[in-house]
This record gives structure tokens, sequence and C-alpha cells, in this order.
């Protein structure tokens, strides 16, 4: 695991959207054994991501399934912070003074 630990920073590298730290966008892959579904993006420290990728559960994500991810991700944040702040937007009710007489 160490040596794969070691070759997959010079492999997301090849990526351009990988990051450059010490974290791998990896994806996962159909697995009834693990029971994990086949597509799905997540971060993951060098060192798991190597373990997910030897077990067979993962693999390196491409720059395809990563820019999409983001997207999800942007959409997803947008979304909740609109949500948010129509959350706290306050409506003020005046009353009418004398029941609204004229």
């Amino acid at each position: 695991m160490n040596a794969l630990a070691g070759t997959l920073p010079a492999e997301a590298a090849k990526q351009k959207l990988q990051p450059r730290d010490r974290d791998v966008y990896i994806v996962s892959r159909r697995s009834r054994a693990h029971g994990t579904t086949a597509g799905v993006v997540s971060i993951a420290a060098l060192k798991l991501a190597a373990q997910r990728i030897i077990d067979g559960t993962h693999e390196l994500a491409t720059d395809e399934q990563i820019g999409a991810y983001q997207a999800e991700q942007r959409k997803t944040r947008e979304q909740l912070l609109n949500e948010a702040n129509r959350a706290r937007q306050t409506v003020s009710f005046v009353p009418p003074v004398n029941g609204g007489a004229r």
C-alpha cells in the first residue's frame, strides 16, 4: 500500500483538476462485496485513497469526473445559500391604526 501511496501524487499530477496537496479525488467502482456503487466521486487522503484502490472499490478520478463533481457541489452550495437568504428575509406587518377606518 505504501508503494501505491507513493505513486499516487505522480499519477494525480497528470490531471489538471487533481489537488496538489496530500489529497486526491477518487471515484467508486461497483462492488457487491463492499456495497459500493459506481461513479461516486470523493476526496481522500493519499493513504486512504491507496487502500481503496487496492481494495478494488475505487480508482483515481478523471478530470471529467472531478469537473462534474465540482459543478454539482457549486450548484448545491448555491441552492443552500439561496435557501438560507430566503429564510433570513423578514416581513414586517404594521397593523392599521384605528382598525383601518378612515
